[in-house]
C-alpha cells in the first residue's frame, strides 16, 4: 500500500512537472510584461463585477453570486455577456472571490488568470457549440430527409459487422445471417440520406443499442430512424448486476464506430458527438461512474464538461482551505457523528437549503446548524458539543457548496 501511495504521488508529481510552463513563457506568448499581466487582470476584474451588477448579481459572496447567475441563464435570453460572466465564474481560482486574498502574490494571481482564461474560453465555445447543435437537432429530427443516390455499401456493411461483434451485447449475431442482412438494410438506409450520413457514428450507435434484439432475430427488419432522435434515459441510479456492463458496451460500440468514421471527411464528428451525450444519459453515468477509464474518449455532455473545468474547491462556502485540515482531523476521531450529519441531510434536505438561505441574505447560519445538531442528536454522539456544533456548520457549507455546483452545472440541461 505505502508503494501505491508513493507511485501515485510520484505520477502526480511527474505530471505537474510535465505541464509546467514558467511564467515568463507565458507572459511572452501572450506579449505581456509582468505589469501588463497585473493590469489585465484587474480589467477582468472590473469587467466581471460590472457584469454581475449589470445582471443584479448579488457579490457579497460565491453562493449568492451562484444562485443568482443559475436564475438569470434560467429567466434570460442568453447573450455572450452571460456566457462570459458564467464561464468566468464557474472557472475561478480565486481572482474574483477569494476568503483570504491578502494570501495570494501577484505571480500566484497571472497563474491563475491564464489557466482561468483558458479553461473559459473552451467552455464558452463548447457552450455556444451547444446552442448551435441544439438548435440543428430541432430542426433536423422534425424535417424529412434528403434522399440521394445509394452507393455501394458492402464495406461498410462487413466494417459495422465486425465492429458491433466486439460487445458482448451482439455477439450472438456471428453466426447469424439474419443479424449480416438487416445491418446492410440499416446502412443503406443511412447511406441513402444525407443528413444520416453525416452523423453515422451515432445513428448506428443507436439502433444497435436500442434495437439490439430486433437486428439480430427479427429477419427483414427496418428500423425506425426517426425515433433515435428521442432522448433514452437509463437507470444509471444503482447496478442491477447487469445494467451498468451494458453501459460499459454500449458506450464501447460508440467509440469503436465514432473511431473509424474520425477520419471521414463526410461525417460531422462534433455533432454525432453532441447527439450521443444529448440523447441519452450514457455520458452523464459514464462521468459520474467510470470515468477515465476507457480508451476512447467519450463526448461530454454540457454538465459534464463544466465539471471538467471547474477549479477543485470551487470558491469556499465553508472556508476549507483554512479549516479542511482541521475537520478532517475532527472527521477521523468522530466518524459516527459525521454519518449521523450525513444521514439526517439524506432525509431532510430542507436543512441545506435553510443554511443556503440564511448564507444567501447575509444572515446567520447558527439556526440551520443548530437544527442539524439536534436532528442527528449530536449531544449523545460527542462529548465535546461546542466543536460538534461548529462541525454542523461547516458540514452544512460544504453541503451548501456541493449543491451549488450540482445546479451550476445542471441549469444549462433546462435551457439546451
Amino acid at each position: 500500500m505505502i508503494y501505491e501511495d508513493s507511485y501515485e504521488f510520484f505520477k502526480f508529481v511527474e505530471t505537474l512537472a510535465d505541464n509546467y510552463i514558467p511564467l515568463s513563457t507565458l507572459l511572452k506568448n501572450a506579449g505581456l510584461t509582468f505589469e501588463q499581466g497585473i493590469s489585465r487582470i484587474n480589467e477582468f476584474r472590473t469587467e466581471i463585477f460590472s457584469l454581475m451588477k449589470k445582471y443584479k448579481i448579488k457579490t457579497e459572496n460565491v453562493l449568492s453570486a451562484g444562485l443568482d447567475m443559475c436564475e438569470i441563464i434560467e429567466k434570460c435570453s442568453i447573450n455572450d455577456e452571460i456566457i462570459h460572466m458564467y464561464t468566468s465564474f464557474v472557472t475561478d481560482c480565486g481572482l474574483l472571490f477569494d476568503l483570504h486574498p491578502d494570501s495570494r502574490t501577484d505571480e500566484q494571481d497571472l497563474y491563475c488568470w491564464f489557466e482561468q482564461q483558458d479553461k473559459a474560453n473552451e467552455l464558452a465555445e463548447f457552450i455556444r457549440r451547444h446552442f448551435d447543435f441544439s438548435e440543428k437537432l430541432k430542426k433536423f429530427s422534425a424535417s424529412g430527409y434528403t434522399l440521394h443516390s445509394n452507393e455501394n455499401v458492402q464495406t461498410e456493411q462487413a466494417l459495422l459487422f465486425g465492429i458491433s461483434l466486439k460487445e458482448k451485447f451482439l455477439s450472438g449475431g456471428k453466426d447469424s445471417s439474419v443479424y449480416l442482412e438487416n445491418i446492410g438494410e440499416l446502412v443503406r438506409i443511412v447511406n441513402a440520406y444525407d443528413e444520416l450520413s453525416g452523423i453515422k457514428p451515432y445513428v448506428y450507435f443507436a439502433v444497435l443499442s436500442g434495437k439490439h434484439k430486433m437486428m439480430l432475430e427479427r429477419p427483414g427488419y427496418i428500423p425506425n430512424i426517426s425515433s433515435v432522435f428521442t432522448r433514452k434515459n437509463y437507470r444509471i441510479d444503482c447496478d442491477n448486476g447487469k445494467n451498468f456492463k451494458n453501459y460499459d458496451e454500449y458506450i464501447d460500440l460508440y467509440c469503436w464506430i465514432r473511431e473509424y468514421f474520425i477520419a471521414d471527411p463526410s461525417a460531422d464528428i462534433d455533432f454525432s458527438d453532441f447527439c450521443f451525450s444529448a440523447l441519452s444519459n450514457l455520458s452523464e453515468w459514464y462521468y459520474y461512474e467510470r470515468k477515465d477509464t476507457s480508451e476512447f474518449y467519450v463526448p461530454m455532455g454540457i454538465a459534464e464538461k463544466i465539471r471538467s473545468v471547474m477549479p477543485g474547491p470551487f470558491p469556499d462556502i465553508a472556508d476549507r482551505v483554512y479549516y479542511s485540515d482541521y475537520y478532517a482531523e475532527f472527521t477521523k476521531k468522530n466518524p459516527v457523528l459525521a454519518i449521523a450529519y450525513r444521514n439526517v441531510i439524506r432525509k431532510n434536505p430542507d436543512i441545506v437549503n435553510e443554511f443556503t438561505e440564511a448564507y444567501y441574505e447575509g444572515k446567520s447560519t447558527v439556526a440551520a446548524a443548530g437544527n442539524l445538531f439536534n436532528a442527528a442528536n449530536a449531544v449523545s454522539i460527542c462529548d465535546d458539543t461546542g466543536m460538534a456544533m461548529a462541525y454542523a456548520g461547516y458540514y452544512l457549507g460544504v453541503a451548501s457548496e456541493v449543491c451549488l455546483r450540482d445546479e451550476l452545472c445542471e441549469v444549462w440541461r433546462t435551457i439546451i
